[in-house]
């Protein structure tokens, strides 16, 4: 199977994550949610690991690495992403997470100490002028406080979470396969967000005994935790991050549509705009990004 069209798949099944995290935001539980997610997520991969005989030993020099991919791409990208969730809509919280691809590039560029390229500086402004016309439906000038709220500020910091997970995931990859890099640290995040639902048992019994929250929580973590994880994984060692992460720019269009349809949420003009913005951003960023290289 192609690289590319597995990212094509993943982003259309990752388009649909905000909409069913906004079902499940509805339990107000995010560390029980993310816990279940990765429960399932971890009984795959390590079965997974185990069949393959690929299972690795992890060396000293990579256990600070793997706690920081657990930390961030699954801990607390998923806790923030749960969270927010309770207060904005999934339309909104997709066209936010196109945001990551920005922050990618602006990782990349400190890290690798390159001051960004001018294209690339145009795309970070539109995707950001872009998101705030979402976010504040049109409103920039004003910005209404009401609509750039806490649930904002918390999927902003999902979005930044998972762009520190693609930046360093590439360091382990020098070393690791994509599925031992993906298993590994979906344990740790496992291990991290752990205590919580031990410390709520009865809300974490209620909702583990209903039948469709375990069937969101069984679909989040084997197919858009465990294996469009390894495929993200797969194309970062192959492509690069930012020729990985310009696939996210089908996130919104995805998550908007499935919310639309699953959750009923309106389309108005101020999304369309913006998502326009945000793509034709993210798009500039990216090119800009792949000619330098």
């Amino acid at each position: 199977m192609s690289i590319h069209f597995k990212l094509l798949v993943a982003t259309f099944v990752w388009g649909l994550t905000p909409t069913l995290g906004k079902i499940l935001s509805t339990l107000e539980a995010p560390f029980i949610i993310t816990f279940g997610r990765f429960f399932f997520a971890c009984v795959w991969l390590f079965a997974i690991l185990l069949l393959r005989r690929k299972g690795q030993l992890v060396g000293r020099e990579f256990l600070g690495t793997f706690l920081l991919l657990g930390l961030t791409g699954i801990f607390l990208h998923n806790v923030l992403m749960y969270e927010g969730l309770e207060y904005i809509s999934a339309s909104m919280a997709s066209l936010i997470f196109a945001f990551i691809v920005v922050q990618v590039a602006i990782i990349d560029s400190i890290i690798n100490k390159k001051i960004p390229h001018k294209k690339s500086i145009v795309g970070m402004f539109f995707s950001v002028i872009g998101i705030l016309i979402v976010v504040t439906d049109g409103q920039i000038v004003t910005l209404p406080r009401e609509e750039l709220g806490w649930g904002a500020v918390l999927i902003f910091g999902s979005a930044f979470s998972w762009a520190v997970y693609t930046v360093v995931s590439r360091k382990a990859l020098k070393t690791y396969s994509p599925l031992t890099v993906t298993t590994y640290a979906s344990g740790v995040g496992l291990m991290l967000v752990a205590p919580f639902p031990l410390a709520s048992i009865e809300e974490s019994i209620h909702i583990f005994t209903d039948a469709q929250s375990l069937l969101f929580l069984i679909f989040l973590g084997v197919v858009s935790s465990a294996i469009t994880f390894i495929w993200h994984q797969q194309a970062l060692e192959k492509i690069g991050a930012l020729s990985t992460s310009i696939y996210l720019n089908l996130v919104p269009i995805f998550g908007i549509l499935s919310a639309a349809i699953i959750l009923g949420e309106n389309l108005n003009e101020f999304i369309v705009v913006g998502g326009i913005l945000v793509l034709l951003g993210i798009i500039l960023v990216n090119t800009a990004s792949s000619v330098d290289r």
